[in-house]
């Protein structure tokens, strides 16, 4: 009888227990710099033209705003936040994007954020985000078309995975 092998690859950013390590590799990935990262969130962005024009303004005030983010957090709450989370907001923002066929209003990204890297009351996302994304006039009120940024609106749309592209 024949038996063929598999591989198997887990991605996790939970530390493994040395019952599973012995069956496997570890590779731990370090924050990429900031061209890494803009060239992952252009790989991301860049499917449809018309929505990577409306998304390249972004690129690098989020790639920026990310690494500040991590560069503030301390060496327990980096296993946190991850790329996977950087990931979510610019797929995130592409749909919004994508719906709208403009770019971004301050709601959308807000809504990116919070629900990306929100949860930690030691770590102000919001704040370190908007410092640089100074294009984005954050004093207009929210539109019909606007996601809910309320904690209640916060947790619908993730319950009912809305603007969440998996």
């Amino acid at each position: 009888m024949f038996l063929s092998q598999v591989a198997f690859i887990g991605i996790s950013n939970w530390a493994l227990d040395p019952a599973k390590m012995n069956r496997g590799i570890l590779v731990q990935r370090e924050v990429p710099d900031l061209e890494e990262l803009m060239n992952t969130a252009q790989g991301i962005c860049v499917t449809k033209n018309h929505v990577y024009q409306h998304v390249k303004p972004f690129i690098e005030p989020l790639a920026t705003s990310y690494l500040a983010l991590f560069g503030k957090a301390s060496a327990k709450l980096r296993e946190f936040f991850g790329l996977r989370d950087f990931y979510s907001l610019m797929k995130m923002i592409y749909s919004f994007v994508e719906q709208t066929n403009k770019p971004p209003t301050w709601y959308q990204l807000l809504h990116c954020i919070m629900r990306n890297f929100g949860g930690l009351d030691t770590i102000k996302s919001v704040e370190t985000f908007a410092e640089r994304l100074t294009m984005v006039d954050r004093n207009v009120e929210q539109q019909d078309g606007d996601p809910d940024c309320t904690t209640k609106g916060l947790i619908q749309a993730c319950l009912h995975n809305t603007n969440n592209t998996q």
